[in-house]
């Protein structure tokens, strides 16, 4: 079961934008690419995210990526895109700590500016940190 497509059936406003990966052009000539990959965390903090880029075409890459899955949160500006790992909500899973993988809990606040063609001449990101976790909050979920 899709549970995103389902609720956007349901809800005027909201629109299902894709499963794993969906693009927003916030200008003609600024994509926001959302992806959420696969696969596990790597031994660095920005190597899948420099993996996943440099795995991009020259003219198709977008101009901000922001990447979930990883429950890791990051900026960095390579090959001209400004990434984002997004963090997460959730507290640190077993799984997690038995493969000692942290959880960068937080959010996001980002300030961008465009130029007159719609590409990003200022991008101020800023991570506001969780430090306080609901214990296992993974296992509330119904």
């Amino acid at each position: 079961l899709d549970i995103s497509r389902t609720i956007a059936k349901e809800r005027p406003d909201m629109h299902f934008l894709g499963m794993d990966q969906a693009y927003i052009n916030l200008t003609p000539n600024c994509t926001l690419e959302l992806r959420h990959p696969g696969g596990g965390s790597a031994y660095a903090l920005s190597y899948k995210p420099q993996k996943i880029i440099e795995a991009m075409s020259g003219g198709e890459k977008p101009s901000i990526l922001m990447l979930g899955h990883y429950h890791k949160a990051e900026y960095l500006f390579y090959r001209n895109v400004h990434c984002i790992q997004a963090g997460t909500t959730q507290a640190q899973s077993n799984f997690m700590r038995n493969h000692n993988l942290a959880a960068h809990m937080g959010y996001w606040l980002i300030e961008l500016h465009v130029n007159d063609d719609g590409q990003i001449n200022r991008f101020r990101p800023e991570f506001m940190p969780c430090y306080k976790a609901i214990k296992d909050d993974w296992k509330n979920y119904r």
